[in-house]
């Protein structure tokens, strides 16, 4: 059985990938912007990041879900003589129709069903508490800025549990795609966007695929902001 090499041995792998000329070592703050260096190939090339791991090919199939979303807007992009910093699709969802609000409805709650299912996964009885009390889904034309305190305070705890969930499960791992951080975040500038990419990772914790509901808004468009009652679902 193969096994994965060390992160550091991993960080020269991807160094030499895509920017061999540079001195010194890679840190993970180097890996920021990773996956936009395949852009301009529509992602041809990103299976070879992952190609040291043993289940490389899992972490390969997500990229290539990411290119085949956003590489028409990226090639326009790039043919109208800019450079992309974010990875984006050309859905709009400024003013979805009757059959895109139900869709998009349909999104939003399971999202707070695989929510439920990774705070079980996780023990969190104060996420699962907060995520039982979520009743509704919403579309509103513009992220939510003017919540009241109970809002506010229950959009922070799940973001936070969430993260919390996460970052517990990294700690217990040593797989060398823990030092993408950077790399998954600096996609879409969401964490949940990239833990959706980084997801074979966690699989064993958790037999749900918990964000996948976040990638299909992002594919659309869109994204979703918690608060005490309601889960809201916006334009990006």
């Amino acid at each position: 059985m193969s096994s994965d090499p060390t992160s550091k041995d991993f960080l020269k792998h991807v160094k030499k990938l895509v920017d061999p000329g540079s001195e010194g070592e890679w840190t993970e703050d180097d890996t920021l912007y990773l996956f936009q260096a395949f852009m301009r190939t529509g992602g041809k090339g990103v299976e070879a990041v992952f190609a040291p791991i043993a289940n490389g090919s899992r972490y390969a199939e997500r990229m290539q879900l990411l290119f085949s979303a956003s590489n028409a807007r990226t090639q326009r992009t790039m043919a109208e003589g800019a450079i992309p910093g974010y990875f984006h699709t050309d859905a709009k969802c400024t003013d979805p129709g009757p059959a895109e609000l139900q869709a998009l409805a349909a999104i939003g709650r399971q999202y707070v069903k695989n929510l439920k299912e990774l705070a079980k996964a996780s023990d969190d009885d104060e996420l699962l508490g907060a995520l039982k009390l979520i009743q509704g889904v919403k579309f509103v034309k513009a992220r939510p800025t003017n919540f009241g305190v109970e809002d506010r305070d229950a959009q922070d705890l799940i973001h936070e549990s969430i993260g919390g969930c996460i970052d517990e499960w990294e700690s217990s791992s040593s797989s060398p795609v823990l030092v993408l951080g950077e790399a998954y975040y600096s996609i879409a500038n969401r964490y949940e966007l990239g833990y959706f990419f980084r997801w074979p990772l966690f699989e064993e914790q958790c037999a749900v695929d918990v964000f996948q509901p976040i990638f299909a808004l992002w594919k659309l468009g869109a994204s979703c902001t918690f608060a005490k009652e309601t889960i809201f679902i916006h334009p990006l």
